[in-house]
């Protein structure tokens, strides 16, 4: 059956018109949701218009999508020659020869692959302002800037940090803007990976006439990882935390597909995995302090608001 989609897909047009009406219906959907926005107000401004990561799918995208396309897209970008196969569990001789017979043995084609990468522009201005068309009850903040990718030294470091302002229940963000201010029901930090660069994003809804006042706490966390070191009990769960992230994606066989993957994706494997980690349990709360004081100074985050109506 994979041998078959993989090789003769017939993509019926029935089922295109579902999907079609489905995709203009989310993209409707989206453009009234103030986080996805956001979010979207964030990449442009970071990245440039024009960067694959920054495009916003829009309706006449999805109306011009015909069989022909999806077929084109098929040839180009599923049967390449670099083509990997991942197989997790209980893996046995004639599993191998199985794989090989039925899949490896498929004709790949030789287009080669395209180069998604493009020239980064970030905009000059710190903080960007939008609204929609609809009304909403909060406003919704993503902020952040471009760090560099997971395979730099600095990425443990950068790791940690990310994780004590905002990365689990029990971060900086967590703690003040939520539980202590009670300024919104959630917020977050967290890293993406595109080529060359990770990104560092901080995301969260608050009462419109709050946004100011959040975005001064963000700015007052920020300084403070640079400027107090923090406590052994704070670095421990922590630390702690990203060690048990570690084991989920391992613990089972139908998460090990998607490390390889993302392995294979950042040109790293296991061993680079386990190291880093091992770094990570090094770090000191001086680390932190250096590490905060080089890439999450407010003055280098990008604003991006989204109010409604």
């Amino acid at each position: 059956l994979l041998r078959d989609i993989l090789t003769d897909p017939t993509y019926p047009q029935t089922q295109l018109d579902i999907e079609r009406e489905e995709g203009l219906l989310i993209c409707q959907t989206n453009k009234q949701k103030a986080p996805y926005m956001a979010n979207h107000l964030f990449h442009r401004h970071l990245l440039g218009a024009d960067h694959p990561a920054a495009v916003l799918p829009e309706e006449q995208h999805v109306l011009q999508l015909k069989r022909e396309s999806l077929f084109h897209y098929h040839h180009r970008h599923i049967l390449l020659p670099h083509t990997t196969i991942f197989a997790t569990g209980h893996i046995t001789p004639a599993t191998i020869t199985l794989l090989d017979t039925l899949l490896g043995t498929i004709t790949t084609t030789q287009t080669p692959t395209p180069i998604l990468d493009r020239p980064i522009h970030t905009s000059t201005h710190r903080r960007h302002d939008s609204h929609l068309p609809v009304p909403t009850v909060q406003s919704a903040l993503h902020l952040g800037r471009l760090l560099p990718p997971i395979t730099s030294p600095h990425a443990p470091a950068i790791t940690l940090t990310t994780t004590l302002l905002g990365g689990y229940f029990g971060s900086r963000l967590m703690k003040n803007i939520r539980e202590r201010l009670g300024l919104t029901y959630g917020i977050s930090a967290y890293l993406t990976q595109i080529p060359h660069h990770a990104i560092l994003s901080i995301a969260t809804e608050t009462p419109t006439q709050h946004v100011n006042l959040c975005l001064d706490e963000i700015d007052r966390e920020l300084h403070n990882l640079a400027t107090t070191p923090v406590t052994p009990d704070e670095l421990y769960n922590a630390k702690n935390y990203l060690m048990g992230q570690v084991c989920r994606t391992t613990e089972v066989s139908l998460s090990l597909p998607a490390l390889c993957m993302n392995l294979l994706a950042t040109s790293t494997d296991l061993d680079h995995m386990l190291q880093r980690n091992n770094i990570i349990q090094s770090l000191t709360p001086e680390d932190i302090m250096q590490c905060a004081a080089t890439y999450f100074s407010p003055d280098d985050i990008l604003i991006s608001a989204v109010h409604g109506k």
